[in-house]
C-alpha cells in the first residue's frame, strides 16, 4: 500500500509540472515573448523527471526546472531576438511603401532584362521594374506593389 502512496505523489507532481507547461504555452500564444516557451520546456523536462521517478524531492525538481529554463533561455533568446528583428524590418518595409497600390503610367518601356523603365505617379517620375519580369510597353498603366529606394516594383 505504501508503494501506491509514493507512486501517487510522483504522479501528482508530474501533472503539476505539465499544468505549468500548459499555462506557459497558453501565455505564449497571446504574447511574443519566447521566455514563456523556455518555461514550458523546463516544466516538461521536470515533469519527465517526476514521472520517471528520477528524483522524488520537490527541491530537486524545482532546481531542475530553474536550471533547464535558464539554459534553454540562453540558447533560445538570441535566436528569438534575431527573428523578432527580421519580422520588425519586414513589417516596417511593408507599411512604408510609398505609392503602394497606386496606378502609374509607364513613360519609358519597362524591361527588367535591359534594366530600363520609368513610370510617372502624379507627375513624379520613378525608375521601375516589373514584379513578374515581363516587359511593359510605354503608355500602359501599372500598379505599384513595392519599392527599393526610389525604384518602384510594379505589376
Amino acid at each position: 500500500m505504501e508503494f501506491l502512496a509514493v507512486y501517487g505523489d510522483f504522479m501528482e507532481m508530474g501533472f503539476l509540472w505539465i499544468g505549468i507547461a500548459v499555462v506557459a504555452l497558453i501565455i505564449k500564444s497571446f504574447t511574443k515573448e519566447y521566455i514563456t516557451l523556455c518555461v514550458a520546456a523546463g516544466a516538461l523536462i521536470t515533469a519527465f523527471m517526476a514521472f520517471n521517478k528520477f528524483d522524488h524531492k520537490i527541491v530537486h525538481q524545482v532546481v531542475t526546472f530553474f536550471i533547464s529554463t535558464i539554459v534553454l533561455a540562453l540558447f533560445i533568446q538570441p535566436y528569438a531576438m534575431r527573428k523578432n528583428e527580421e519580422r520588425r524590418r519586414l513589417e516596417a518595409k511593408e507599411h512604408n511603401v510609398p505609392h503602394k497600390n497606386e496606378k502609374a503610367i509607364v513613360i519609358v518601356k519597362i524591361d527588367n532584362m535591359n534594366a530600363t523603365g520609368r513610370i510617372s505617379i502624379n507627375g513624379e517620375e520613378f525608375e521601375a521594374r516589373t514584379a513578374n519580369g515581363l516587359p511593359v510597353a510605354e503608355g500602359n498603366t501599372v500598379t505599384v506593389v513595392d519599392h527599393d529606394g526610389r525604384m518602384m516594383l510594379v505589376l
